[in-house]
């Protein structure tokens, strides 16, 4: 998925698009205060194989964001996957 942008729609404010990121090895939206990155795990062993994590503030770990950041979907590769 290198150089590729995914757009993520959210229920309130602007969409936001993520772009590679070299240095977080992944596609990454950044905001005056936060860094956040869409995961996809393994569909087979995770119950959620796409979610967006927001990188916390010692840049050690990352935190499922979704709810917090209102996020409706994700535009990927031509198709729309919903967040409930």
């Amino acid at each position: 998925m290198e150089h590729r942008t995914v757009t993520l729609n959210r229920h309130a404010g602007p969409d936001w698009i993520f772009a590679w990121d070299a240095r977080f090895n992944g596609l990454i939206y950044r905001t005056s205060q936060n860094i956040y990155k869409l995961f996809f795990e393994d569909i087979a062993t995770s119950y959620k194989p796409i979610w967006i994590g927001r990188l916390t503030h010692d840049q050690t770990s990352w935190y499922t964001a979704e709810k917090e950041i209102n996020a409706e979907s994700i535009i990927l590769l031509g198709c729309t996957i919903v967040f409930d």
